[in-house]
């Protein structure tokens, strides 16, 4: 597995048009999975949860960039390091 920074990473989801997994932790402190799209209106630099649609419930949802650990992007499968 490769690894890259929340940056790159942040990047490379700008810049997909597919779905990507991400596994990160949330807010109660739990591990998830998570199957999703960008939300269009995402401005990155306003803040530090990104906005998607999670494919597996049909809804949109919060992830915590800092707390992402592994991404498959475009077929690549990532661990997420510090920038």
């Amino acid at each position: 597995m490769k690894k890259i920074t929340k940056t790159n990473l942040l990047e490379k989801l700008q810049n997909t048009k597919e779905v990507f997994t991400v596994t990160f932790i949330k807010k109660d402190g739990t591990e998830r999975v998570m199957k999703a799209r960008l939300n269009e209106a995402h401005n990155p630099k306003k803040e530090t949860l990104l906005s998607v649609f999670d494919t597996q419930i049909n809804e949109y949802r919060m992830v915590n960039i800092k707390t992402i650990m592994t991404a498959k992007v475009d077929n690549e499968e990532y661990n997420v390091i510090e920038d």
